[in-house]
């Protein structure tokens, strides 16, 4: 169960970049900036309480996170990658 929660976390980071005005990977999300923002807020606050009960509340809350800011690091490499730019 605990799997599904960072699965979660890693949708509220695809959440959160895709609401982002400079993305360039999903152009049509950029359109629901709101919405992707308050799901990425729901979506985060399920993973830590589905985390939270796989690990225990700190640990959980600590791989949870980390996980979102993989993720969060990763998008925009992919992006640039899909363009064709040179990631440094």
């Amino acid at each position: 169960m605990h799997w599904i929660g960072l699965l979660l976390a890693a949708s509220a980071s695809v959440c959160l970049y895709g609401a982002s005005p400079h993305q360039r990977l999903w152009p049509r999300l950029a359109k629901g900036g709101v919405v992707l923002r308050w799901g990425a807020l729901a979506l985060l606050l399920g993973a830590l309480a589905l985390a939270g009960q796989g690990f225990g509340a700190w640990r959980g809350g600590f791989i949870v996170l980390t996980v979102a800011m993989l993720a969060l690091v990763a998008l925009p490499g992919l992006d640039a990658l899909a363009r064709g730019r040179h990631v440094a």
